[in-house]
């Protein structure tokens, strides 16, 4: 082998091969005779003896790859200025496209040390992309601690709930969670006040008011203004404004659910009244008391501002590492855990619980699950957590929470009425992906403008074909999918949402031999690969829509699908229009698209968990009837009645033969 100090030349000699930019092909040996000279000069002068064949086929085997690799010649710009040039004419030619694709575009045709900063910076700064364009990363802001109160009505909520085509007008304390409700007739400024003065005058006048936007009129300030209250509209669309209220809703609709099932004779009025009432006499999760007793002064109101303050704190500090839940750890043991000596390791481990009330001993289970149903009904079948709180300071059981969690997720009227807080996350499976055009085919209506147009996208080539709709029945579905066929090739398998459910196309499809799969209802991953072109197409049409005004929303959709057609797709890195007129070799798009979607779908399996292969003797499934009638039960319990039919007919069925 060659020592060290010979290797040393060639090592940078093999750099300056491999920083020359472009070969060209027919001219390959006349670009490398000079370098070549010159590498065979060093090798005589360094004499390295037998090795100098051995070197020299080291070298051109280091620079032969990279020089038969080159399939075009790419344009050395001289500066930015000529730079930005080109960056605009290709960014405006293909009607704005991203980064990557403009990136992709590009490459092939010119060459700049640092051009992907500069077509960054360019498109970032696109007057037309800022106003047509989303953020794909947007930045995720720190959450900040909001104002806490340390006594009552220093904030209260207010909002209208809407249930069964009735509106109540409701009212939460932010300090005691303590709820107002009062049944509204209509939703205009006059109302809103007499309804605030009405709450004032039996709570007492709050310091501040917090509300959506609907209170947001001009008699509500001004009346909030001669009362010296301070009031407070949230931002629109903002889930964490009035977040407050909107969980006192979610337990009162969890009670109003209850008590269908336990008091069917209840009036709508009824029941939103008497759920109230369960709402304010039981244990609050937060406050870990009745909203009731501290709004009436019968607990120190010392301990529940600092409670509240401590777990907002750490709630906010929590949310802003890994945007995790806190986890809520309860212990029922007399010695607790330290929480000093997670900071300062020479503090005691545990600390001894101090004794506030005299707790009754149990014996068993069985009287431990007497009382658990007892006050378990008692509140209206609250939550684990709630119902812990109470028993907790009434009888002491060596393991009751887990009684506690037993009793309550067998609750039959629990899981007709309330939805799993921390559901299963299973973890995402991968699908079929195709290697070749019309295997899989996307359909879907897209609406704009008062528009409908009939849009199908190949699953392999991401090729869309557009055109306008009429309407929405079958026969018009059929013609276009005869039409689309007829144009593109008739695909293998079609996958469609459920408008496409019809009698006429199954058969139509039966009878072409396609195999045709429909989506789940209210999932948005069944044909997320049309709603991502739908998503680009709408991006097309509001570039057009800035820069080609005169044009109506029929040609701008027509033009912004050769736009989507022509240029370069950011997942397989080609125009879909070339895949599909198969100039692009296919087998490299089939193992890049496998190999993202792998990327995909194991990064995002990172926190979820396996399916778990669970028997279960009742099975619940969402009611959707609650959709529209929020008071009805969430789930209902499953009942194989289709198979019962099917037995009973063929008894019949039996039993007539036997007659004849």
């Amino acid at each position: 082998m060659v020592e060290r100090p010979f290797e040393l030349p060639f090592e940078s000699l093999i750099k300056e091969a491999r920083s020359i930019s472009v070969y060209d092909g027919s001219n390959e040996k006349t670009a490398l005779q000079p370098w070549l000279v010159e590498v065979n000069d060093i090798i005589l002068l360094t004499n390295p003896g037998p090795q100098t064949a051995y070197i020299f086929n080291i070298i051109m085997s280091k620079i032969q790859g990279p020089a038969r690799q080159c399939t075009s010649k790419a344009i050395d710009l001289i500066n930015e200025e000529q730079c930005y040039g080109k960056i605009k004419e290709i960014h405006e030619k293909g009607n704005h496209r991203g980064i990557q694709e403009n990136f992709e575009e590009i490459k092939h045709l010119y060459y700049y040390k640092k051009i992907i900063q500069l077509i960054t910076k360019y498109i970032n700064n696109c007057e037309v992309c800022n106003l047509a364009k989303y953020d794909r990363n947007p930045v995720k802001v720190e959450f900040k601690l909001t104002e806490t109160p340390n006594d009552i009505n220093q904030i209260v909520h207010l909002d209208v709930f809407l249930i069964g085509k009735r509106m109540f007008f409701t009212g939460v304390d932010k300090f005691s969670k303590h709820m107002y409700t009062k049944e509204l007739t209509d939703k205009n400024a006059i109302t809103f006040i007499q309804y605030i003065r009405e709450r004032n005058s039996c709570l007492g006048k709050p310091r501040k008011l917090v509300a959506d936007n609907e209170f947001n009129m001009v008699n509500v300030k001004e009346f909030s203004r001669q009362e010296s209250i301070e009031i407070h509209f949230t931002s629109p669309k903002s889930h964490t404004g009035n977040s407050d209220i909107s969980r006192a809703h979610s337990s009162l609709l969890e009670h109003i659910r209850t008590l269908t099932l336990t008091e069917r004779d209840m009036s709508i009025s009824e029941k939103v009244l008497k759920a109230t009432e369960f709402y304010n006499t039981t244990i609050h999760s937060t406050i870990h008391c009745k909203p009731l007793d501290v709004q009436l002064g019968q607990v120190d109101k010392s301990k529940i501002a600092h409670l509240m303050q401590e777990k907002k704190e750490k709630g906010v500090s929590c949310c802003n590492k890994n945007r995790q839940q806190q986890q809520n750890i309860t212990h029922d043991k007399v010695y607790i855990k330290n929480y000093v000596n997670e900071r300062y390791k020479e503090e005691p481990k545990y600390r001894k619980a101090t004794c506030t009330s005299k707790a009754i001993d149990l014996i068993n289970e069985e009287q431990c699950y007497g009382k658990i149903k007892e006050i378990h009904e008692k509140g209206n079948h609250r939550g684990i957590q709630e119902n812990f709180e109470e028993i907790k300071h009434l009888y002491y059981y060596k393991k009751i929470i887990q009684l506690i969690t037993k009793y309550i997720n067998n609750c039959e009227v629990c899981n007709l009425a309330k939805y799993d807080r921390n559901p299963v996350k299973v973890e995402f499976k991968l699908t079929e992906t195709p290697n070749d055009i019309n295997q899989i085919v996307h359909l879907d209506v897209f609406l704009i403008g008062k528009r409908m147009f009939f849009t199908g996208v190949d699953k392999f080539s991401k090729h869309m074909y557009t055109k306008e709709l009429t309407d929405k029945n079958a026969i018009t579905f059929i013609q276009y999918i005869r039409e689309r066929n007829s144009c593109l090739g008739k695909p293998r398998k079609l996958v469609a949402d459920n408008e496409f459910n019809m009698v006429n196309v199954k058969e139509f499809s039966r009878q072409e031999s396609i195999e045709i799969h429909f989506t789940s209802p209210k999932s948005h991953t069944g044909n997320s690969d049309i709603s991502r072109a739908h998503s680009s197409l709408l991006e097309h049409i509001r570039t057009l829509t800035l820069t080609e005004r005169d044009m109506s929303i029929s040609e701008k959709v027509l033009k912004a699908t050769e736009f989507y057609n022509t240029t370069i797709h950011s997942t397989i890195h080609c125009k879909p229009l070339d895949v599909q007129l198969g100039q692009v070799d296919k087998s490299k798009i089939a193992h890049l698209m496998q190999e993202k979607k792998e990327k995909g779908v194991s990064c995002c399996n990172k926190n979820r968990q396996q399916q778990q292969n669970i028997t279960h003797d009742k099975v619940y499934i969402k009611n959707y009837v609650n959709e529209r009638y929020k008071e009805e039960p969430k789930y209902r319990k499953a009942t194989n009645k289709k198979s019962e039919k099917i037995f009973s007919r063929a008894k019949r069925r039996r039993s007539s033969t036997k007659e004849i």
